[in-house]
C-alpha cells in the first residue's frame, strides 16, 4: 500500500516591484551625505546584497507567508532597513534604523499609494504624509517625484525625503540626542 502526502503551498505576499523602487538596492550602491551642520561627510554603503525571506505572520492560524527584506548598510548613521508587507498584503512598511532608532518612515497601501496618515494608538506614534510626486532641490540637484514623511513618537521626530530608484535623499531629527539634518551629495546605484 503505497501513502501520497501532497503539501499544500501557502499563498504567498510580495512586497511591489513599485514599493522596492523606493527601497531596496544592490550590493554595491552607494549614496554620499554631508552633515549640515557640521560639515562632515557619511558614506552609505550597501555591502551584501538583500536579503529576501518568507515568514508566517504572528497569527497562528494563518493561511498565507510575507515576504520580509532586509539591507545593511555600511555608515555612520544610517545602520540597516527592512521592507515588510502586513498581513494579507494591505500595507507595505519601510523600516530604517538611524543611530539607535527603529522606526517606519514610508507607508503604501500598493505601489505607489502612499498612506497619508497612520496613528498606532498602542505605542502613540504617528506617521504622516507630507509630500508626494513633488520636486525637491539639494544644492544644484534637482530630485523629481520626491516623497516626504514624517515619523513621531516621544517627542522625537524623523523627516525623510525619497527619490524613486535613489532612496533616501535627505533626512532630520529632532529631540533625537542629537538633533541631525544630512542631506544627499552624490550616489551610484548598482545595477
Amino acid at each position: 500500500m503505497f501513502s501520497i502526502s501532497c503539501k499544500k503551498e501557502l499563498p504567498h505576499y510580495y512586497v511591489s516591484d513599485a514599493f522596492k523602487s523606493w527601497t531596496v538596492f544592490n550590493k554595491g550602491s552607494y549614496w554620499i551625505f554631508q552633515n549640515d551642520s557640521t560639515l562632515i561627510f557619511d558614506s552609505v554603503f550597501v555591502t551584501v546584497n538583500p536579503s529576501f525571506l518568507e515568514f508566517k505572520p504572528n497569527s497562528s492560524n494563518a493561511n498565507f507567508t510575507l515576504e520580509r527584506i532586509e539591507m545593511s548598510y555600511s555608515s555612520v548613521f544610517f545602520h540597516s532597513s527592512m521592507i515588510t508587507i502586513d498581513e494579507g498584503g494591505q500595507y507595505e512598511a519601510f523600516f530604517i534604523q538611524i543611530n539607535n532608532d527603529l522606526f517606519h518612515i514610508l507607508l503604501a497601501s500598493s505601489a505607489d499609494n502612499f498612506i497619508q496618515y497612520h496613528e498606532n494608538t498602542i505605542d502613540g506614534s504617528i506617521y504622516q504624509l507630507l509630500s508626494s510626486d513633488s520636486v525637491f532641490y539639494l544644492g544644484p540637484e534637482k530630485f523629481y517625484k520626491v516623497v516626504s514623511t514624517q515619523y513621531t513618537i516621544n517627542k522625537k521626530k524623523w523627516t525623510c525625503w525619497f527619490a524613486r530608484d535613489i532612496g533616501l535623499i535627505k533626512v532630520t531629527g529632532e529631540n533625537t540626542s542629537p538633533d541631525f539634518s544630512w542631506s544627499l551629495l552624490r550616489y551610484h546605484i548598482a545595477k
